[in-house]
């Protein structure tokens, strides 16, 4: 039978080219990964808005391969509305399946949590007013973000970067207090130098395809010792333990940012 241990169902923004590869080179023997797509071709607040009008249809349509984890798959979709935000996605997925379900912003914050992660920097390929709430999310999470730096890029620029030029700038970016680098966005091609930027740093690495993979992985009992690749610290053999943050701890009230308060982002 196809994924006779896992089948994981992961919801994508429709511009992304990068999570399927990376995913299909790490998965173990019996178990797969299945996807679908919600509108997200440019990076605007309006995009980022509608785009979560597709997650019931794509719920319902990875539910007919009898998935067993599902995942809303995209960093800056799921803290768009601050706090709390990924956990009205959940609601929303809730709504349609009973599947164990995950945002990729959820899985990065429970992998800082699994490396007690307090201090970060952030490397992006987004646009500041995305960073700035990028920035809020973490810090509201209890991580201070030290530094945070984008490439400026939109819509599918994001799987352009090369991991060459990834590496250099990701580099760059981390400063020595942090307890670890993050690397945000799943268009990113972060595979390839992951391992590489953490023998380099001296420090956990964690990117949105490794955290979400990770999540994944936990959610369906997959050990984390099975993965084919090399993904870094967080899938070394004592990487599977239970969250310290629970989900529910970290409910509040979503803050969407609209009107002026959008225009002053996006300025």
């Amino acid at each position: 039978m196809i994924g006779w241990r896992a089948r994981f169902g992961v919801i994508l923004p429709s511009l992304n080219a990068t999570t399927e590869s990376e995913f299909y080179r790490c998965l173990p023997e019996g178990v797969t990964a299945h996807f679908t797509r919600m509108g997200l071709y440019d990076t605007t607040p309006e995009q980022y808005e509608s785009m979560i009008d597709d997650v019931p249809a794509g719920v319902e349509m990875l539910s007919h391969a009898k998935v067993n984890a599902l995942m809303f798959g995209c960093t800056s979709g799921s803290l768009y509305g601050g706090i709390g935000y990924d956990q009205m996605l959940l609601s929303k997925i809730g709504e349609v399946s009973d599947t164990p379900a995950s945002t990729t912003s959820t899985a990065v914050i429970n992998a800082f949590s699994h490396f007690g992660v307090k201090k970060v920097a952030v490397v992006t390929p987004y646009l500041d007013w995305v960073n700035d709430l990028e920035k809020q999310f973490f810090e509201k999470s209890g991580v201070e973000v030290l530094n945070i730096q984008g490439l400026g890029m939109r819509g599918f620029e994001v799987n352009e970067v090369h991991p060459e030029a990834l590496f250099s700038f990701a580099k760059a970016q981390d400063r020595p207090d942090a307890d670890a680098l993050f690397m945000s966005c799943m268009g990113l091609r972060t595979l390839e130098v992951l391992p590489q930027l953490e023998k380099a740093l001296g420090k956990p690495v964690i990117s949105s395809n490794q955290a979400t993979l990770w999540e994944l992985f936990n959610m369906s009992g997959i050990s984390c010792s099975d993965i084919r690749c090399d993904f870094g610290s967080l899938f070394s053999a004592d990487a599977q333990t239970s969250r310290a943050v629970a989900n529910t701890e970290r409910s509040a009230p979503v803050s969407i940012p609209l009107g002026a308060e959008r225009k002053r982002l996006s300025a």
